[in-house]
């Protein structure tokens, strides 16, 4: 009976190790290849320990019959492996449709060779006592095997050495595979009556879960780092490009896209009763026309950007858009706020000595949010934007007067 115990002890190792392969789902092709591998190993398992139980008690017909679907389990265990080694390594050469091609032929002439063997003994016979008896066939077929996992560990180490990472690993595991399953058939060739097929499937499949499992781990680990760089890739893509839409190419601040969004944001915070402490100033280029036209665009874009200059020296703490081709914005808040008579003071001086200097000239309004008045960013807006164009109105007047 003990030949039966080690198929039994070889089932219940397989279903331990491998009960996620054999119950659950997966969506992976390498993983679907090697369950369909481990079903055969176990129909395997099956016909062996039955055959052990059987020849232990003379059990002449039903020993018959198993003993023909021990060869065909054992057949369907080739067939299965070699599907499955092209299929976990990935092979791209002409190995991939002659192996498992060698692997169906070897099928089917196995189930040939049972059919034949009921009528004319070429692979077994049981003698009248019921003693499993070998015939040559057997021999041939142990040796087909033999030449097929030969051929298949030769192949795995040679793409072991000329391939690194994952792929020799997984070359690696199927030749470490293909060996044990050699030893154990070599064995076995001389020693029928002993359990050595269903040993050289437990170390195998052993084998194998360990190498596949640390192999998809690895492979898991290495696509992991892949994806964390394409995203990050992705995210400094994004955050250059968000830069670019948020920003204003000419002079580096907000743009007027980040200007829809604040007039968004503080519209929000005005229904919701929450905006404090805070003014907006519109300021207006003079003589940008006037410039482009006698100077040129490209002193035009430099007028612009001394102009942007003078606000944010000024507005230090402040939000400051571009909302249009000679109109910026600054948006006060918290420590600006705080100074913004001081601040306008300053920028108000600034202007007039810039008059004075025949430099760059801005006309400014400013408006300070009063709730319960104002009841949107427009609101506000529109009472700066007047006091910024009454302003204009002043400088122009003082410009003629000048003259």
């Amino acid at each position: 009976m003990y030949y039966a115990l080690i198929g039994t002890l070889a089932v219940i190792i397989l279903i331990i190790t491998n009960h996620d392969i054999l119950f659950k789902r997966h969506n992976d092709h390498i993983i679907r290849s090697y369950r369909f591998f481990l079903y055969a190993v176990t129909f395997y398992y099956i016909t062996d320990i039955l055959w052990g139980i059987l020849d232990y008690y003379r059990y002449r017909i039903p020993l018959y019959v198993d003993t023909e679907i021990y060869f065909i389990a054992m057949a369907a265990g080739i067939m299965a492996l070699t599907q499955y080694v092209v299929t976990y390594i990935e092979d791209k050469t002409i190995f991939r449709k002659i192996l498992p091609g060698a692997g169906i032929i070897f099928f089917v002439t196995i189930i040939i060779l049972m059919i034949i063997n009921i009528f004319k003994p070429i692979l077994f016979s049981l003698n009248g006592a019921g003693d499993y008896e070998t015939a040559t066939g057997r021999y041939w077929i142990l040796g087909i095997q033999t030449i097929l996992l030969f051929v298949t560990a030769v192949y795995s180490f040679v793409g072991a050495i000329r391939t690194k990472g994952l792929e020799g690993r997984r070359y690696l595991t199927v030749g470490l595979l293909a060996v044990s399953m050699l030893t154990a058939i070599a064995i076995q060739m001389f020693n029928p009556l002993l359990p050595l097929y269903s040993i050289g499937y437990l170390v195998g499949t052993c084998l194998l879960r360990v190498f596949v499992i640390e192999n998809e781990k690895e492979e898991y680990r290495e696509n992991l780092e892949k994806t964390l760089a394409h995203e990050k890739e992705q995210s400094k893509e994004l955050k250059e490009a968000w830069e670019l839409a948020y920003t204003d190419a000419l002079t580096g601040v907000e743009s007027r896209l980040a200007y829809l969004e604040a007039q968004e944001r503080i519209d929000n915070l005005i229904n919701e009763n929450q905006l404090k402490d805070f003014a907006l100033i519109v300021f207006d280029i003079n003589n940008l026309k006037k410039v482009n036209d006698t100077l040129g665009h490209q002193e035009g874009d430099r007028y612009i950007i001394s102009a942007c200059e003078l606000i944010k020296n000024t507005f230090r703490n402040s939000k400051v858009y571009r909302i249009g081709g000679d109109e910026f914005m600054a948006l006060l808040s918290e420590d600006d706020f705080e100074v913004k008579d001081e601040l306008v003071s300053i920028f108000k001086k600034k202007i007039e000595s810039n008059i004075k200097k025949n430099e760059v000239v801005m006309a400014f309004g400013m408006a300070e949010y009063i709730q319960g008045e104002d009841y949107s960013f427009r609101h506000m807006f529109e009472r700066a934007d007047f006091a910024m164009y009454d302003q204009k109105k002043q400088i122009k007047s003082a410009a003629k007067n000048s003259k």
